[in-house]
């Protein structure tokens, strides 16, 4: 599989958790909520201790809902990392992976779409290289050597 590391978004994780409740401390137990803002609900709610959002979900959730971190706060947050990349699958010729490549950028740089570009802050491309996603993978070995419960 090919990717097209593109992407302006450097992502951090933060830890988000409800100053009225203590941590039980092990985490041992994993809920899967489905969204984002579920996982908020269920810390506002006392239903889990901690919920884990990346930074730029935070953003469009605080920019556009503001009420979305009433009664929470940020416990702590990773360092950064690269946007997602855009993938196509491993066969695709170097020229279709070119084309699809300019695609992206022309229709990114399409100035009719700039204000949908600010709703989701997006400011620009950057051309990401594999090396820089080297944090995601230690993120994993990270959390594996730890025991943690479910890597989804």
């Amino acid at each position: 599989m090919h990717m097209i590391p593109y992407g302006r978004f450097w992502r951090k994780t933060c830890a988000i958790w409800s100053p009225q409740i203590t941590p039980a401390g092990d985490f041992s137990d994993v809920k899967i909520s489905g969204s984002h803002i579920a996982s908020l609900d269920m810390v506002r709610h006392n239903k889990a201790d901690i919920a884990a959002i990346d930074s730029v979900t935070l953003a469009l959730l605080s920019k556009h809902q503001n009420h979305t971190m009433d009664g929470l706060k940020i416990l702590g947050a990773t360092y950064t990392a690269p946007a997602p990349p855009y993938v196509v699958r491993a066969n695709l010729p170097a020229e279709e992976v070119t084309k699809i490549t300019d695609a992206l950028v022309e229709t990114f740089e399409e100035p009719t779409i700039a204000s949908h570009r600010a709703q989701l802050l997006l400011t620009g491309l950057t051309r990401a290289r594999q090396e820089d996603y080297w944090i995601v993978e230690a993120y994993k070995d990270h959390a594996i050597k730890h025991g943690f419960p479910s890597l989804q």
